[in-house]
């Protein structure tokens, strides 16, 4: 059997759409795959001298901070933290059971400071908000990042 030119031609057109379509495919996955997170903090005022602030930290150290009351840093102020900080908080947000977490936890009174944790990854978005009794992996994780913005490396 004799296979023409336009048939030859077809055919090798044929098999590198197959290999562009499936080498896209794998590339999406792996791309996807990569897990990414970010975590915002944000702790409210209240009728003692508590720390207020906000911030969010991304997975490649980038963050962006806003510091209110009895903070070392007032106001606004981003950058990059260093790689043994990050890595230092990616073990505490990634060695956390999110799913576990309740959505709130303890009850607002007139001198309870209100806190807000958010973590986002690839398939998880969590947010608590909790004035008292939350679990030790959101108490280490707020406790690290009080040291850290309040430190001078910050």
């Amino acid at each position: 059997m004799k296979i023409d030119n336009a048939t030859k031609l077809l055919l090798v057109f044929y098999l590198l759409m197959c290999t562009v379509i499936l080498g896209c495919g794998t590339t999406k996955k792996a791309i996807t795959d990569i897990a990414t997170w970010s975590i915002e903090l944000k702790k409210g005022g209240c009728l003692d001298n508590c720390i207020s602030y906000n911030i969010v930290i991304r997975q490649d150290g980038s963050y962006l901070y806003n510091g209110k009351y009895n903070v070392k840093y007032l106001g606004d102020k981003s950058g990059k933290l260093g790689t043994k900080k990050i890595a230092v908080i990616d073990g505490l947000v990634t060695g956390s059971n999110w799913n576990s977490f309740k959505s709130e936890y303890g009850t607002q009174a007139e001198d309870s400071q209100r806190k807000e944790i958010n973590y986002n990854a690839d398939r998880i978005n969590k947010k608590v908000v909790y004035f008292r009794m939350e679990p030790q992996e959101i108490k280490e994780i707020e406790t690290y990042l009080d040291i850290l913005i309040q430190s001078d490396e910050f």
